[in-house]
């Protein structure tokens, strides 16, 4: 199932918001789960690391997203146009 990244990004959505949101919401904020898209398991754990690691040791062939519960994204990125001097 090699799907474009959007494609199993948009399948991981539409689970985590149709099975697990109203749940994890409640009882898992801030946590990481990661959802295999093919078989809608998904693994929970305190970091975006452990989740995925128990996700690909669960199903090592497969195809998973990533979602911080109660977060509109798993990271923020931010940019400024203003030198930061050394980095």
């Amino acid at each position: 199932m090699p799907d474009a990244p959007q494609v199993i990004a948009q399948k991981g959505e539409n689970i985590y918001k149709e099975k697990f949101q109203e749940k994890y919401e409640k009882e898992h904020l801030g946590k990481f789960v990661a959802i295999d898209i093919a078989s809608e398991e998904t693994f929970l754990a305190d970091s975006p690391v452990e989740a995925i690691e128990k996700a690909q040791k669960a199903n090592p062939q497969g195809y998973f997203h990533l979602i911080k519960v109660g977060s509109p994204g798993v990271y923020r990125v931010g940019y400024t146009s203003q030198p930061h001097g050394d980095w």
